[in-house]
């Protein structure tokens, strides 16, 4: 009978402790195995995932846990297989990133977590162009563990950043065409944590459609990012909605927008983030220097001596 080489095979029980101490989860080439990173998009008002059809692909930022730069993917399926040693890790994803948008230019392990910024490519201030649907989500501070069998999996679902806001006006002399309706919003930048800086002033311009008659024109918004701080919070971009009369540049109506698109969600936080339409009507009634404000179930009445011929 050959001798068992009791040395060879402490050397090989040696090196498996070893390796299961150190990874735990060891791929075929040895590499550990890391986190997968499924996305999902179920904020919305049907509650069901929509991502394979909203969400055309996402870019997927990661920082150590010193908040530094360490690596970017661009992903075009509804997962991503992360072979990253064990630490603790930040990761950021913005979905269906277009030319509409500016992303700065990180450096790996020189860029930090706080220069991850996103803001609307525009010209002047001016948003003439509807934005493409964006969609954000995030992990942050996250354990990746070296002692799973399988690998991690870790799920982001996202939410919509884009709503749709439409202005129906009745009531507006018959030069109806000369009048304009606009939005203007602090929601140019966001930063990494899905929060908007505050420091540049957006105008938004609308896509109008007009009756025949000229009794009614509609102006319809595609806004970034117009439902709280966080998901509790309210109003971070001060956004208004205005009314103006071109020829003198005069404005006639001005009320801040975030109250009214709340009130059309029922005043639920949850419902705001996951409903991305919103319909406003204006009547305007200028003998009694009115203008009523229909949003859904609710109704209310601004008096505004401002109103042009008053």
């Amino acid at each position: 009978m050959k001798p068992i080489n009791i040395v060879k095979i402490g050397i090989a029980v040696c090196l498996i402790s070893v390796l299961s101490f150190t990874a735990g989860c060891v791929n075929d080439d040895l590499s550990v195995c890391g986190m997968t990173i499924v996305f999902k998009y179920t904020n919305n008002m049907a509650g069901v995932d929509k991502y394979d059809t909203d969400v055309k692909n996402v870019n997927l930022y990661i920082f150590d846990e010193n908040g530094t730069f360490i690596d970017e993917y661009r992903i075009l399926s509804n997962s991503v297989k992360l072979n990253l040693m064990p630490g603790t890790y930040d990761f950021v994803a913005w979905g269906n990133l277009s030319d509409g948008y500016v992303m700065p230019e990180l450096r790996a392990g020189v860029s930090k977590l706080d220069t991850l910024m996103l803001s609307l490519k525009r010209e002047s201030n001016e948003i003439t162009q509807f934005p493409k649907p964006l969609f954000y989500g995030n992990i942050m501070r996250k354990d990746v563990r070296g002692d799973m069998i399988a690998g991690q999996v870790d799920t982001i679902d996202l939410i919509k950043d884009t709503k749709y806001v439409r202005i129906t006006t009745f009531g507006l002399p018959p030069d109806e065409s000369e009048y304009a309706c606009g939005i203007s919003s602090l929601s140019a930048t966001l930063k990494f944590d899905n929060t908007v800086t505050g420091l540049d002033v957006l105008d938004y311009k609308p896509q109008v459609a007009q009756s025949d008659t000229a009794k009614w024109f509609v102006s319809a918004f595609a806004l970034t990012r117009e439902y709280g701080t966080n998901p509790s919070a309210a109003g971070p971009t001060n956004a208004q909605l205005r009314v103006h009369y071109v020829p003198r540049a005069e404005q006639v109506f001005e009320r801040e927008l975030y109250p009214l698109l709340f009130a059309i969600a029922g005043s639920s936080t949850d419902a705001m983030i996951r409903r991305d339409t919103f319909d406003i009507t204006l009547l305007f009634d200028w003998a009694g220097a009115t203008v009523d404000i229909s949003v859904a179930d609710w109704e209310g009445s601004d008096g505004n001596s401002g109103l042009l011929g008053l």
